[in-house]
């Protein structure tokens, strides 16, 4: 298409933003007082785009809900085990690829559920649409191969980096959700709908 360039695509977050700005600004123009931070939710593939989108925008974002990704979530950490952990692992490049430092309380102040089905066997480590070789070799050396495993290093690190969210996993769930997630899902988004800072509703 005439008019674009590869670098003029190359950051996806920035026009999803702007989609995000303009809808505001029109439905706001005639009338519908709508909110400037959005609720995100995505499941597989959009949940790991929402969650990485999120993190680079968390101004943007009031709550979000990220299926099947507990074991590729961004973590709130720039290094571990003497590696850095660069985007989309962590945030040692965090400045280079926004502008600003990476801000925890800005992190936190979104309401976070990320979830996973317990026997999800649908591993995004080997595909080149997924990860770099780079960020394959630091996942690989920190957290492994297997899916389960690294869900659970990755939740617990979040925490000790001072992160904030819920973290499930679906029990008896392959790559997909129960009614029960689907139910608590909802729960969640109804309950920081209205709410100044992040609500956690116990399941």
């Amino acid at each position: 298409q005439a008019g674009f360039t590869v670098e003029s695509l190359m950051h996806l977050d920035r026009q999803v933003v702007a989609m995000i700005e303009h809808a505001v600004a029109y439905l706001n123009q005639y009338g519908h007082g709508v909110e400037e931070q959005v609720f995100l939710v995505g499941f597989s593939a959009s949940g790991t785009f929402t969650d990485r989108l999120t993190a680079l925008h968390p101004h943007k974002v009031k709550a979000l809900v990220s299926g099947a990704t507990l074991d590729n979530m961004l973590l709130p950490l720039a290094e571990h085990g003497g590696e850095r952990l660069i985007f989309p692992i962590g945030t040692a490049d965090y400045e280079a690829i926004t502008g600003r430092p990476f801000d925890l309380e800005a992190h936190n102040r979104v309401a976070r559920l990320i979830y996973m089905g317990e026997e999800d066997h649908n591993n995004t480590l080997p595909f080149r649409d997924s990860y770099g070789d780079e960020e394959r070799r630091i996942i690989t050396k920190l957290w492994g191969e297997e899916i389960l495993p690294r869900a659970e290093a990755l939740t617990a690190l979040y925490g000790e980096a001072g992160g904030q969210g819920i973290f499930i996993l679906d029990r008896g769930i392959g790559h997909d959700y129960s009614d029960a997630m689907y139910q608590y899902l909802k729960v969640f988004l109804q309950a920081n709908r209205d709410a100044d800072a992040p609500v956690y509703p116990v399941p």
